[in-house]
């Protein structure tokens, strides 16, 4: 190979960076209407203080532009989105996890709902050849509003030679009860979960997912709750 010529990237490489460039582009807009928005509130104090009746929502993105050039991002907007970025890429070094699924699925209160499931698990703080444990926090939402908030730990077990894998994890955490939602008997509630997964390839995979909630006994009574979720993971590794 010619020395002044570097090596091709490799499949895994070539997706790092497509999903890098991916988040640059669904972060700078962001950044940009976060920055019009602390610009609205600028201009709205401002009129506010001398007296005059301007309304902060005639701004534009084109007030960021240096005059005399055409519509740019001032650079320390531009700045501030790439150091997003880069930082970003930094801690999302783990895996997100999206999932679809019933909550209450044994009917135990009679508040089945659909629920909705994200997570984010860190990189390995232990790996071995099989076996894999890291720190994760999750969210779950379901259709009577329920919503827990939880932390703790992942592991996921990889049968040998093969695609399929078993994942659980424990994590404490917070609950409210919606309108019409799950009756747990407490805010602190403690989600256990087990699921079989399939990898399809190197970084993502799927499965199927069984958790139970419940306040541990530390209330009465301790009605408890079951979702079943349909699993996507993404690794960032």
């Amino acid at each position: 190979m010619d020395p002044g010529r570097k090596a091709p990237l490799s499949n895994r490489e070539a997706r790092s960076t497509a999903s890098s460039t991916a988040l640059l582009e669904s972060c700078l807009p962001l950044f940009l209407a976060g920055s019009v928005a602390y610009k609205q509130r600028e201009l709205g104090l401002y009129a506010k203080e001398v007296g005059l009746s301007v309304s902060p929502r005639h701004l534009h993105v084109s007030d960021f532009c240096t005059p005399y050039t055409s519509p740019r991002p001032n650079m320390q907007y531009l700045t501030s989105a790439l150091f997003f970025m880069f930082s970003t890429s930094a801690a999302f070094s783990g895996e997100v996890v999206f999932g679809l699924g019933v909550d209450d699925v044994h009917n135990h209160t009679e508040t089945s709902a659909t629920a909705f499931v994200a997570e984010y698990h860190s990189s390995p703080f232990f790996e071995g050849r099989q076996a894999a444990c890291s720190f994760a926090v999750a969210a779950q939402l379901d259709n009577d509003r329920d919503v827990f908030l939880g932390a703790g730990l992942s592991a996921q077990w990889h049968m040998k030679d093969s695609p399929w894998f078993i994942e659980g994890s424990f994590m404490p955490g917070l609950y409210a009860k919606g309108t019409d939602g799950t009756p747990l008997n407490g805010k602190v509630q403690f989600r256990t979960l087990i699921g079989l997964g399939y990898e399809l390839n190197d970084t993502s995979g799927v499965s199927l997912a069984l958790d139970h909630k419940s306040n541990a006994r530390l209330k009465s009574p301790n009605p408890g709750s079951e979702t079943l979720v349909v699993r996507y993971r993404h690794s960032f590794r």
